[in-house]
């Protein structure tokens, strides 16, 4: 009998995951944005932009996954057009520059997607930055 861990803990972070304490030494710095991707699958009874209003993480703005959106789809919330998308990251606040830390209500749920949504149309716009300054390369997000 193995006294061995079938899947040992790691102890090192992920250079995508910050600490609440980060976080916190952060509150209000014009470079970080905080964002609230928090979504509830219909049947929850439950209203994230509500919630939102109703308390979140100070200086937080809301990414609605349902309003940013490409609403040319019959798909629900599917990956908005890079202009549209844009639009609305400025409207937010948020600009090339910015250090993005996007949470949830739930966990780690729906901050996913909201992640995966700022690096998709963040490496798309560096891709675009890239030939039209005629260099070659991917960017890594």
């Amino acid at each position: 009998m193995s006294t061995h861990a079938a899947h040992p803990v790691s102890t090192q972070r992920s250079r995508w995951l910050v600490s609440t304490e980060w976080l916190a030494e952060r509150l209000g710095d014009a470079d970080v944005a905080i964002v609230d991707g928090s979504y509830w699958l219909p049947g929850t009874n439950r209203e994230a932009v509500a919630e939102y209003r109703a308390a979140h993480i100070p200086g937080a703005v809301f990414f609605d996954i349902e309003e940013i959106a490409d609403h040319s789809s019959d798909l629900p919330h599917m990956l908005p057009k890079p202009e549209v998308f844009a639009e609305t990251a400025g409207a937010l606040g948020i600009g090339d520059a910015t250090k993005i830390v996007v949470y949830d209500g739930a966990g780690l749920f729906s901050a996913a997607r909201v992640w995966w949504t700022f690096r998709v149309r963040a490496s798309e716009r560096r891709r675009g930055q890239g030939a039209r300054r005629g260099t070659a390369g991917a960017a890594d997000g």
